[in-house]
């Protein structure tokens, strides 16, 4: 799921002298027109767009030029929102991002009379994650966000306006808001000046109300750092290790942060089944899956018997049994999940009793973790306004921290008012959630795209 995108498409000596031309005689000229059966978004030079940061609620198709040509460092940027793009508004989310900037391509050719490299090979300077909950109501959808503004993101202070969390940051930034009001501050704004059809207008009004929507926006630093420098390293799956029940049980000494002990226990997992199970060739080589590169395949369980591994320093790591399952997951979805988990805890959704129990003994000893559930229990049967009550202000709101602290978390956010919990007891801020405000793509096609047409089409 991508909204906003900034690409640098590599050009030639010729291509650049071509539109260096162009923009040399009206650099406001707009010289892209999109073709009125697929809808317009105007296009807008924003001059040294290669080095800046745009807003990212704006509805132009930004773009500039390179000043100086340089062989084989020299570009064409684009800055946009895909779904603005695609389907006229970006209240929804689109999942297949790469069939509108392969139409992206066609349209650019088309109009400049130039053939560009395919789109797997355009540079990536900025890419915007995004996922969004529709709830019941817009009062839901602010009493979820209000409880969110009371949580701590790793390294980073929050900017907390009413309808909007930021975590702002150099090389990356997340923000968590509500989508209506930032629909009617910019978007509406615009699309009545321009004169769109009004029912189109309603009806995108209409489906942003309720909807909570999540945003990591993902800069050049970070890119460069996570070796993200193409449109294919986008689309490249990802894979995620999903430790079951049985190694958390049977590993207490190995904590949720300890990355180190994980790995070596994986390492030992997949040495035990690469020569104890026969993942070998008959020259004994070892059998790796195609396309992840690894020994073990997507979606089984891999599991070891007790062992013990040494490490070149004499460290010693020790697995006592159970394992993951493999999972090859999108690069969208890794990172959003990456950074919810930060923000809102590891297992945020509904954490059954036993498994919150057992994550507060791993974390602290047996009389604090046991006062700890008796809040938690509180919590969940009666809300939080009864949690309050009962312990105190402040003496809630430290064992709260120290609830998130253990990787724990409550079934249902946390509102401090007269609203039935209930009601929201199955929301829970995760991804694939069945209050995804859509599930599948929508149809582009001009039954919706003709209302976008601008007065300003000729």
């Amino acid at each position: 799921m991508i909204d906003t995108i900034k690409l640098a498409i590599p050009i030639s000596k010729t291509q650049h002298a071509k539109l260096h031309k162009l923009l040399v005689e009206n650099d406001g000229w707009q010289w892209i027109k999109i073709n009125t059966s697929t809808g317009e978004m105007q296009f807008f030079r924003a001059k040294g767009l290669a080095e800046t940061d745009q807003n990212s609620y704006h509805r132009e198709i930004k773009f500039d030029v390179d000043l100086s040509y340089r062989p084989d460092d020299t570009y064409l940027t684009f800055e946009f929102s895909i779904p603005k793009f695609w389907i006229g508004h970006n209240v929804h989310l689109v999942y297949d991002w790469m069939k509108p900037l392969e139409h992206f391509k066609q349209l650019l050719q088309k109009q400049l009379h130039c053939r560009f490299v395919e789109v797997g090979q355009w540079k990536v300077r900025r890419v915007d994650f995004c996922y969004a909950w529709k709830l019941p109501t817009q009062d839901y959808a602010k009493q979820v966000l209000n409880s969110l503004k009371g949580l701590k993101f790793p390294y980073k202070q929050p900017i907390i306006y009413p309808d909007t969390i930021l975590f702002v940051g150099d090389t990356y930034s997340l923000k968590f808001y509500l989508k209506l009001p930032e629909f009617i501050k910019h978007d509406m704004k615009a699309m009545v000046k321009a004169r769109y059809n009004y029912e189109w207008i309603n009806w995108i009004e209409e489906r942003a109300s309720g909807v909570l929507r999540y945003e990591a926006t993902m800069r050049r630093k970070w890119l460069k750092r996570n070796k993200i420098d193409t449109v294919n390293d986008l689309k490249k799956q990802q894979i995620q290790l999903n430790w079951n029940n049985k190694f958390r049980e049977l590993n207490e000494h190995i904590k949720g942060d300890d990355e180190e002990s994980k790995l070596a226990c994986v390492l030992m997992i997949t040495n035990y089944h690469i020569y104890k199970k026969g993942a070998v060739d008959k020259d004994g080589r070892i059998l790796f899956d195609e396309n992840n590169q690894s020994p073990l395949l997507p979606d089984k369980l891999y599991e070891a018997p007790p062992m013990k591994y040494v490490a070149a320093n004499g460290k010693e790591y020790l697995h006592n049994g159970g394992g993951f399952v493999v999972k090859k997951i999108k690069l969208s979805y890794k990172i959003l999940n990456s950074f919810l988990d930060k923000y809102i805890g590891k297992n945020r959704t509904m954490d059954n009793a036993d498994e919150t129990f057992l994550k507060l003994k791993q974390a602290y000893s047996r009389n604090v973790a046991g006062r700890l559930m008796g809040v938690w229990k509180i919590v969940e049967s009666y809300g939080v306004a009864e949690a309050i009550e009962t312990f105190g202000k402040s003496a809630f709101y430290r064992d709260r921290k120290a609830i998130y602290d253990a990787g724990c978390n409550f079934a249902t956010p946390l509102m401090i008012s007269e609203f039935d919990v209930a009601k929201l007891q199955k929301f829970a801020l995760e991804l694939n959630s069945p209050y995804v405000v859509n599930s599948q793509d929508d149809e582009r096609d001009s039954t919706n795209l003709l209302n976008l047409i601008s007065a300003f089409e000729s």
